[in-house]
């Protein structure tokens, strides 16, 4: 019958005891409820398939009295199908299309919002805390529309604006509180609030306490670190160089909010004081991940050497904990989870150890109660291994792996989704893209 689709994403609400999983274009819903977790949400991204069905019927012949059939004449819109291997099932060719990324829980747990790759755009959800295992707790408020894919999203301090990085390199700005939905023709043309010549790949909106403004920073496909003003973006407040490759992710730790970290392409972790500047360390990963490369890291043949030994890896997240002062990365496309123990006041990156897990990592988080948050690779592991928690343990000063925790919610996603037909595949090709973020690296041809 198949396998369950890999977990793309998965985020922890601690506070309100909720779990959120991505799997292609469907996100749900878990609450720990009587030290059990159970489904109590769900929401399906139908986007492309609606309008699939919208064009069919627009298609769809009709007869003339005689009973002949002839082409109607509405005027439609040609959709081109994704080219797919044969060994994908048919079902499954508009849901390749249509990923749901980069959830962010926001007003205490009572919103979520995420951005859906079907419509190039973002959905806000509504999110019922009282609901219970009989009822959705998820319901959509709205969905905004871009000219291009966002890639990355932050909301202000006070959560009522939503900052949008998309693939183009703008940056756009959606009204939370707002539910109706952008309209071109009454609004005009959306405006960006900043923008860049290069692909954006990550945005956050940080407070500097010592002169009270707000600050933009976004990191690019061009190894760039943007500061400027918020809401007057036009201001540029500062650069941060240093990276010689593309950057994918950056953090700020709440137990230092003027320090940012770095990473992506290069072989290193920068952390740097964003307010002043300075770069004030690196931590330099590359002979603790050697043994941990595969084939799957050799360059593409177009831009391999004669050798065939061209081997290209990047960081492709990072994450920080509420209170305590570490740091974790992963490679993409590898096992190990590199844990940093960063100096609170030095600010000097060291490696405190390495978590070699039982399949490659695709996600990375973290929750309010000082836990790493991860999802495998896990289609050759049996429906199971889709997440684990990793919590720091006092007694042997080590990060360990909350089996007990995270075998719970390896048994209710089985559980609840084992008969989902949309989520199982039947091969490997099924699975959805998981390791893009390679995909960002320059070669001869884009400097040409």
């Amino acid at each position: 019958m198949g396998f369950i689709h890999p977990v793309q994403d998965f985020v922890v609400d601690s506070t309100n005891k909720q779990v959120y999983t991505v799997i292609k274009n469907t996100i749900v819903v878990y609450r720990c409820i009587n030290n059990e977790y159970k489904q109590v949400g769900k929401w399906v991204d139908n986007f492309l398939a609606e309008q699939a069905k919208k064009v069919n019927f627009k298609n769809k012949k009709i007869k003339t009295n005689s009973g002949e059939s002839v082409a109607s004449t509405t005027s439609t819109t040609t959709v081109t199908k994704p080219q797919l291997d044969k060994e994908v099932p048919i079902s499954e060719s508009f849901s390749l299309n249509a990923n749901v990324r980069k959830l962010k829980i926001f007003n205490k747990g009572k919103s979520l919002v995420a951005c859906t790759d079907s419509n190039k755009g973002i959905v806000i959800l509504d999110v019922n805390l009282s609901s219970n295992s009989n009822e959705n707790c998820l319901s959509v408020r709205k969905r905004e529309t871009f000219a291009k894919r966002p890639n990355a999203i932050t909301l202000t301090n006070d959560e009522n604006i939503l900052l949008v990085a998309d693939k183009f390199g703008d940056v756009y700005s959606i009204d939370v509180k707002n539910d109706e939905p952008y309209n071109e023709e009454v609004q005009g043309e959306r405006r960006p609030l900043l923008g860049q010549v290069s692909m954006l790949t990550d945005i956050l909106l940080k407070h500097n306490i010592h002169n009270g403004k707000d600050y933009v920073i976004v990191t690019d496909r061009d190894e760039h670190i943007e500061i400027v003003n918020y809401p007057k973006t036009y201001v540029i407040n500062n650069w941060l160089f240093g990276h010689k490759e593309f950057i994918s992710s950056i953090i700020s730790p709440n137990w230092r909010s003027e320090w940012l970290l770095s990473a992506g392409g290069d072989d290193c972790v920068f952390l740097w004081n964003w307010e002043t500047g300075k770069l004030i360390s690196t931590y330099n990963y590359a002979k603790d991940i050697k043994l941990h490369l595969t084939d799957s890291h050799l360059a593409e043949v177009r831009f391999q050497n004669e050798e065939n030994s061209i081997i290209e890896y990047c960081v492709a997240k990072l994450a920080s904990l509420s209170t305590l002062s570490y740091v974790a990365f992963y490679v993409e496309a590898t096992k190990l989870l590199f844990i940093l123990n960063v100096d609170p006041n030095e600010g000097i990156l060291s490696l405190k150890q390495t978590l070699e897990l039982p399949a490659n990592i695709i996600s990375l988080s973290s929750d309010e109660e000082d836990h790493f948050v991860v999802s495998l690779d896990n289609h050759e592991c049996g429906n199971k291994n889709f997440v684990k928690i990793i919590k720091f343990d006092d007694s042997i000063d080590s990060f360990v792996v909350d089996e007990s925790f995270s075998a719970k919610l390896d048994n209710v996603i089985t559980k609840t989704l084992y008969d989902d037909s949309n989520l199982l595949v039947d091969c490997i090709k099924g699975i959805h893209p998981l390791y893009t973020i390679i995909n960002l690296k320059k070669h001869g041809e884009h400097y040409s």
